[in-house]
């Protein structure tokens, strides 16, 4: 069984047309609106039909075609009508013994597609504002007529939403956002031709912005060796003061670090092993990451186990014969408590 649809929703659908369109004027519209399955071009259309509509007709009843062929359905048009919407628009008869409606012409897929892809490379080249690119397409849609339009560029550019969410937060009100050591890799290595051993060297350290305040960055950055001109960052800490738990602080570096020795990472089909050649900071941000007493403390030399004296008004360590040293199991270990504030990862 064929599902047909009724008059009255045929109808209804109609008025439901008609309401939407701006009524232009009142004069008759020539039969020769009415072509079937006709592509409406210069050549088979005359101009007088051109100036006051273009429109897709599908008439129902005999007695509905009279009255839908003397009403206005479109804005008038201009004799300089676009050829891209020219070329699209169909307008075709339908039986005058079967049921259908009136439908009302749209800018084609053609020229809206056409006029989006413009905007696009438009907004990307120019680098162009959100705000501005906003602006632009609520004038074009509003005061334009260009309805195809969205009235936000993030929808246009099918970008998504701006929101960014792998950020943390870090005592003491802080924030820390990670690149990531591997994102930094994997572009440098479309630049550079890479061996098969990686060698990074790291750098920490704190950064005030401003001197009318106590915020400041403390960033990770890294560089591959020897291309020591190509810095990229790995991680930036935000806030009002330093880290309060460096452990927390550098916990995504070290995860991803550990990652990254252990299995390497894949350029071009070709698994690379990345190794740390050296990890530069002053002393402040060394005594920070090392979580040792800081460079004015009694027991704060990290290279012999000497304590210090306190001379004209500051910390020094006399030199001495063979003094004992730190090793690496010292201090993994905590062995002289008087030299490690806490624990590290």
């Amino acid at each position: 069984m064929i599902k047909t649809t009724s008059y009255r929703t045929k109808h209804r659908r109609l008025q439901k047309e008609l309401q939407i369109l701006e009524w232009s004027s009142t004069s008759e519209i020539p039969d020769s609106c009415f072509v079937k399955e006709t592509v409406l071009s210069p050549q088979n259309i005359n101009n007088d039909c051109i100036n006051k509509c273009i429109y897709t007709s599908i008439c129902g009843a005999p007695e509905h075609r009279n009255n839908i062929k003397n009403t206005p359905l479109y804005k008038t048009c201009d004799n300089n009508l676009n050829q891209d919407i020219l070329s699209n628009v169909i307008c075709t008869q339908g039986d005058a013994d079967s049921n259908s409606i009136l439908i009302p012409l749209t800018k084609s897929s053609v020229y809206s597609e056409n006029i989006k892809n413009k905007l696009k490379a438009w907004m990307v080249n120019f680098n162009v504002p959100h705000n501005a690119s906003n602006a632009l397409l609520k004038i074009l849609k509003n005061d334009a007529n260009l309805n195809f339009l969205p009235v936000d560029s993030r929808t246009l550019l099918q970008s998504g939403s701006t929101k960014v969410f792998n950020i943390r937060e870090i005592e003491p009100n802080g924030i820390y956002y990670h690149f990531g050591l591997e994102t930094g890799i994997d572009m440098y290595s479309k630049i550079f031709s890479l061996d098969d051993i990686i060698s990074i060297v790291i750098g920490i350290d704190g950064l005030p912005l401003s001197k009318s305040s106590s915020s400041q960055f403390w960033p990770i950055l890294a560089y591959i060796f020897p291309y020591n001109k190509n810095v990229f960052p790995i991680g930036i800490y935000y806030g009002h003061e330093k880290p309060l738990d460096s452990n927390i602080f550098i916990k995504d570096f070290v995860a991803e670090m550990l990652r990254l020795s252990t299995h390497g990472i894949v350029i071009d089909n070709i698994t690379k092993k990345v190794i740390i050649k050296a990890i530069c900071c002053d002393a402040l941000a060394r005594s920070f990451l090392m979580r040792i007493k800081g460079h004015s403390g009694y027991f704060s030399c990290s290279r012999c186990v000497i304590e210090g004296d306190y001379l004209e008004n500051r910390v020094c360590f006399p030199f001495i014969d063979n003094c004992g040293k730190r090793t690496h199991y010292d201090y993994i270990t905590m062995k002289d408590e008087e030299h490690h504030t806490s624990s590290i990862i």
